[in-house]
């Protein structure tokens, strides 16, 4: 009776596999095949994030490098244009009791190329001053660049409004415009020449 029922149980068929366990029979190879398609589009993904973000660290540097120059420029640009209202109020000297410090002024302000017409200048300020024993008030004096030049001088035009009094006339109002050329020597802007304007 046992051998009975063991023939019988060897002789029951085993039950079908369900779908969720069916194996296949290629599963052990799908796998690496699978994970080294993975690894591929996995490097392919860094490597284009990699070429965006050195684009993009590329151009932040660029766009730093532009702003740093734009400001070097507009710093050097206020400069100038402080330095030119600077000097050419020197040469408006209020007496004679000032104009010492005015042609010491208007001398420092010159470059080499221009140191002959300022010393010059100077003098004969000097002189006329004394002349007529003036004495000079800067109402207004305003300044602006007007051009930037290939070697790195700059064109400032320069407004002043004076009241001017003498032994003959008191309170007389001047106005002039300037294009003076300011030049950087050693870090320091100065003039290297001084042109009339027309109103």
């Amino acid at each position: 009776r046992m051998e009975g029922d063991a023939g019988s149980g060897q002789l029951t068929p085993t039950p079908p596999l369900t779908a969720d366990e069916t194996v296949e029979p290629d599963t052990e190879l799908s796998v690496p095949a699978s994970r080294l398609a993975d690894g591929r589009w996995l490097y392919g993904v860094c490597a284009a994030i990699g070429a965006a973000a050195l684009v993009l660290a590329v151009s932040g540097v660029l766009a730093l490098i532009g702003h740093h120059r734009t400001g070097t420029a507009i710093n050097g640009e206020a400069a100038a244009v402080a330095a030119a209202k600077d000097c050419i109020a020197a040469t408006q000297a209020p007496d004679m009791k000032a104009m010492k410090d005015s042609q010491r002024k208007i001398v420092e302000c010159a470059t080499e190329n221009y140191a002959p017409q300022a010393n010059l200048y100077s003098s004969l300020l000097s002189d006329a001053y004394q002349a007529v024993q003036a004495q000079v008030k800067i109402t207004d004096i305003r300044a602006a660049a007007e051009r930037h030049n290939p070697d790195g001088s700059i064109d400032v035009l320069v407004a002043t409004r004076v009241s001017m009094s003498n032994a003959d006339r008191q309170n007389q109002d001047i106005s002039y415009r300037l294009r003076v050329r300011m030049v950087q020597v050693n870090g320091t802007w100065k003039i290297d020449s001084i042109e009339p304007v027309g109103k």
